[in-house]
């Protein structure tokens, strides 16, 4: 992909890096980011007591707590002892924020997965992930990069229909029934946004992350209930809005969250960490729609009032009753 942008780093002539889903990042290289945020005196030192090195800073200006694999490995076998691969009896691995993960390393997640479904990306020969508590959940690709890739081309929302045996339908029902148990679920769908809508996402949130210093600080997931003009059920066999006016699911399906749809009024855009919160958002159908929102904030809360468009990115879609 050709790419005219200069590396954002005061001096530096470099074209910025173009990421595997053709995100141009603000800098050439890992190098440039760390010496930008040096500069602006936004680098932390490592958390690990006793090295006062630098804190590991991405390409993409996303600051860690620790300076590498090493120092976050030992922080984390402090308190309490490090788990063993869900593959072997070696630790698990650590990465640079100090998250500890299901394996000690790739070939063991390999072998791990040898056995499952294949991830769902078109010209993807890897094995979609599986849940190293429970093999017969998985995930439908391979990886988080697999997932932006698959949708990286999309001009409109693409809507997949999830089952109880995938992680995302599980996460999704757990969060949504925490606080609705009494509520029976109809149908979760996976949303994958047009590239656009998605674009200007993700390029304010990696703005947003280099100020946080990561960018699970800032993206919140939220519910967010809507009214309907159609019969929802039809977008079970349909898989494609089918409203053009007046109603809150299609719109958001097509357009995503729209402060000038907002009826709170000044473009303002309300969205509840609770799911009984959202319900009264939705109408009085027997069965109503709830959307999970990415919500992008520097605070947290248990409703969260945005303003920006992009500051929101719709995930799933949960028909109940």
């Amino acid at each position: 992909m050709s790419n005219n942008q200069i590396c954002t780093r005061s001096g530096c002539g470099n074209s910025c890096y173009v990421g595997p889903n053709n995100y141009i990042h603000p800098f050439c290289g890992r190098t440039c980011a760390i010496v930008d945020s040096l500069l602006k005196s936004q680098v932390n030192t490592c958390a690990n007591p006793g090295c006062t090195r630098p804190c590991y800073v991405e390409l993409n200006g996303t600051q860690y707590s620790f300076c590498g694999k090493t120092c976050a490995r030992i922080a984390a076998s402090i308190s309490p002892a490090l788990p063993k691969c869900a593959n072997c009896n070696k630790t698990v691995y650590v990465d640079f924020r100090g998250q500890k993960y299901p394996f000690c390393g790739v070939t063991c997640a390999s072998l791990h997965n040898n056995s499952g479904p294949n991830c769902i990306r078109f010209g993807c020969n890897r094995k979609a992930y599986l849940d190293p508590a429970d093999r017969t959940k998985s995930h439908s690709f391979c990886s988080k990069e697999c997932f932006w890739m698959d949708g990286s081309t999309l001009n409109q929302t693409k809507m997949t229909i999830l089952y109880p045996n995938q992680i995302d339908y599980e996460k999704a029902y757990k969060r949504f029934n925490q606080n609705l148990p009494n509520s029976t679920i109809k149908a979760i769908f996976r949303l994958q946004m047009p590239k656009l809508m998605v674009d200007k996402h993700l390029a304010l949130k990696n703005e947003m992350a280099r100020t946080a210093g990561s960018a699970d600080r800032i993206t919140h997931r939220m519910f967010h209930g809507t009214k309907t003009s159609c019969d929802p059920l039809r977008l079970i066999t349909s898989l494609t809005p089918s409203c053009t006016s007046n109603c809150g699911v299609c719109g958001i399906l097509r357009e995503g969250n729209r402060g000038a749809h907002s009826r709170q009024g000044g473009g303002r855009m309300w969205f509840a960490k609770n799911s009984s919160v959202s319900l009264g958002y939705c109408d009085g159908k027997p069965v109503k729609t709830m959307f999970m929102v990415d919500v992008l904030s520097q605070t947290t809360g248990d409703i969260l009032i945005v303003s920006k468009d992009e500051e929101t990115l719709p995930r799933f879609l949960l028909l109940f009753q």
